[in-house]
């Protein structure tokens, strides 16, 4: 899902305002944390006893969203259309972090008992990432609407 939402066209700095393209990546994070969360609750897995692994997917993710974002933006059709993406590492971190953050704790009773959303909670409020915070309370704000077309 990361990868399929990742298209240039959502992130293009030419064709939308960094608000815009910052909205987009949280909402396609959102999405993909709530296919997380379905997925592991379809699958029957212990997350208390799976709390690392489940950590380790969520970085892994992030990163890759990240990753696929400026690939997308690298290529020879994004190139050749003029596009341009300036999408920084930190902040799609801290989206990420945040995007899984809100759905899993919609979640508490599945995820509330194990270190999960404690230890998205502490990196959420790393002091690196207060600056980050402020900066998107309005976006995270404006992206309740897509948790609760989620049914969360």
């Amino acid at each position: 899902l990361a990868k399929s939402r990742s298209h240039i066209i959502f992130t293009d700095a030419v064709l939308n305002d960094t608000h815009t393209v910052y909205r987009n990546i949280y909402q396609n994070l959102l999405i993909t944390a709530a296919k997380m969360d379905y997925y592991i609750e379809s699958w029957g897995i212990d997350v208390a006893k799976n709390a690392a692994f489940i950590n380790n997917t969520i970085r892994q993710v992030i990163r890759y969203s990240h990753a696929s974002i400026l690939r997308k933006s690298r290529n020879e059709v994004a190139k050749a259309n003029g596009a341009r993406c300036n999408v920084q590492r930190a902040l799609v971190n801290w989206l990420g972090t945040r995007a899984f953050y809100a759905v899993f704790s919609k979640r508490s009773q599945r995820y509330g008992a194990c270190s999960l959303l404690q230890h998205l909670e502490s990196e959420l409020s790393l002091q690196r990432n207060r600056g980050i915070q402020g900066r998107f309370r309005k976006l995270v704000k404006e992206s309740a609407e897509v948790l609760a077309a989620l049914g969360l």
